[in-house]
This record gives structure tokens, sequence and C-alpha cells, in this order.
């Protein structure tokens, strides 16, 4: 698959804080623009700005927003029609969605991405990010790492692999290290929540560390 333009995120520095939000939330997950929060039938950006409110049974961030799943279709930001079909599971994707089914892997439902058996699996701008057994290949051949994990995320340059609370870039480069009550891969580095705090975290040194709860 040939590389495709993603849109620039939003620049953060290392230990930033990318938003704070008090309220109450359903789920959250980061964007290239910060934090997008599901409250109810709503999907804030930073808590702030409303991106879609209405029904869906699933969401996820986008670039440009974020894609609603609603039946065998997907929308986004609620209006443009990305795919609309069968499928067994989905990721989005900076060109729209990335669906499943059986052993193939398709964007949009139309172009082959892979092919293959896995374990696991997670869209990557460049296509996906497979994982069978201990191993995390780009389309099934080329290798972002091995080894133990106990959770992890793609990344624009790999893939982020929790193991022993340590955040590391395909297993090697130090993100972030200490308290976290939750997080997720952002497009440059990784976005950590502490309490109702959430802040952004990259490899550039010193590696930050954070083992008191914020206020």
């Amino acid at each position: 698959m040939e590389k495709t333009s993603v849109p620039v995120p939003r620049t953060f520095k290392d230990g930033e804080v990318v938003c704070k939000f008090r309220g109450g939330f359903n789920n959250w997950r980061s964007h290239p623009q910060g934090v997008v929060f599901q409250r109810g039938n709503r999907l804030l950006l930073n808590g702030k700005e409303l991106l879609y409110e209405g029904e869906y049974r699933g969401w996820r961030s986008h670039p440009q927003g974020v894609v609603i799943e609603r039946g065998n279709r997907f929308l986004l930001n609620g209006k443009e029609l990305l795919y609309e079909g069968k499928w067994d599971f989905w990721h989005s994707h900076p060109r729209g969605v990335v669906i499943s089914r059986g052993d193939r892997f398709l964007l949009n439902g139309k172009e082959l991405l892979y092919e293959g058996e896995c374990d696991d699996w997670r869209a990557h701008p460049e296509g996906i990010v497979i994982m069978k057994e201990c191993r995390f290949l780009l389309n099934g051949t080329k290798l972002l790492y091995e080894g133990n994990r106990s959770d992890w995320r793609v990344h624009l340059e790999g893939v982020v692999i929790l193991t022993e609370g340590r955040f590391l870039l395909n297993g090697t480069k130090l993100l972030y290290e200490g308290m976290y009550d939750s997080w997720d891969s952002h497009s440059t580095g990784i976005i950590v929540r502490i309490g109702c705090i959430w802040r952004f975290h990259c490899a550039t040194p010193p590696v930050s560390r954070f083992d008191e709860p914020f206020v």
C-alpha cells in the first residue's frame, strides 16, 4: 500500500497538558487535535467542540472528526458514507475505514490491504498492523516489534508497546514511565490520563515521569 498523506496533528510538547475535563464521560479516545469524549449521544473534541450528536452503535476518532457506526453503515461525522455492507470488525483509517471480513482486510470495503490469519489487528496510515503471537507486522511483512506486552496501540512510526509500566515505541524508545489511569496512542506520541488531566508524552529527552496525582 502506498503511503497516504496524513493531516498534520496538533503539536504538543512532552509533558504538555492536552486538556482538563471534570465532567462525566462514558469513554475517550485520542484525536490528532487532542481528545474526543463520549458523553451519551454526544462526541466532543477536547470536551468543547461538538463533533457529532445522535444515534450510533460505535465510533472511532478520525483526522477529520469521527467515524460513526450505525448498523452496517460507516459515516464520517455521521454524514459522509465511507462503507456499507458486511463486516466482522473495523477501525478508523485516515482514508476512511478498514473493515475485516474473515481473513480479508479492506479499506472502505474495496482495497485489499492484507489477507491472512492474525490474533489481533489495528489500522495504520500505511495499511494495517497485525499481531501474530508475539510479533507485530506492518501489512503482514515488516516486523515492528517482537516480544511480550500487556497492551499496544498503533503509532505513525510503528507501534507503542506497554510492558511493565513502560510505554515503548517499537519496544525500544521510551515515551513515558509512571502513573496513569488510562492511555491512548497519539499521532506523535501518547496521551495519558491521570484523574481529570490528559497529558501528552513523546520520546524527546528527558523522558517525563509523574509520580504524584494531579489536582
